[in-house]
């Protein structure tokens, strides 16, 4: 018997997280994504912002089909890939790698319709700094 778990929510925060793709905080008040298990009996928790959670969906979708990753394949896949690309191409020089979480040009290239409003109201909420 595999003593491997796995739980996946979508919560809302009551404190600050930090986010486990970005490392950016999730700011109290938002919603991300919570995942915390048991893998070859360690007990792992991560927290990831709404957008970060869909661009690691289609992170998996699109480049990795065994779904086992490190944050440094994911962020590097995604980059060049598409940001660098498209950013390239709408002479965007102030995009870089630390803006790949929430590029809106790399959501609509990457994210499903059913997913993309809320990855960039996750982006919009977690990036509203007047109301700190």
């Amino acid at each position: 018997m595999s003593d491997e778990i796995q739980r996946v929510t979508q919560r809302k925060a009551r404190k600050r997280h930090q986010c486990q793709l970005c490392g950016n905080d999730i700011l109290p008040g938002c919603e991300y994504v919570h995942e915390a298990g048991k893998y070859e009996g360690r007990f792992y928790e991560f927290h990831r912002h709404i957008h970060c959670d869909a661009m690691l969906d289609a992170y998996n979708g699109n480049y990795n089909q065994e779904y086992e990753y490190t944050v440094d394949e994911v962020t590097s896949t995604l980059w060049l890939e598409t940001c660098r690309i498209l950013c390239d191409e709408e002479q965007r020089d102030e995009c870089d790698l630390s803006d790949l979480y929430s590029c809106e040009l790399c959501q609509r290239k990457l994210l499903h319709n059913t997913v993309l409003d809320a990855a960039i109201k996750s982006v919009r909420d977690n990036y509203d700094w007047d109301r700190e």
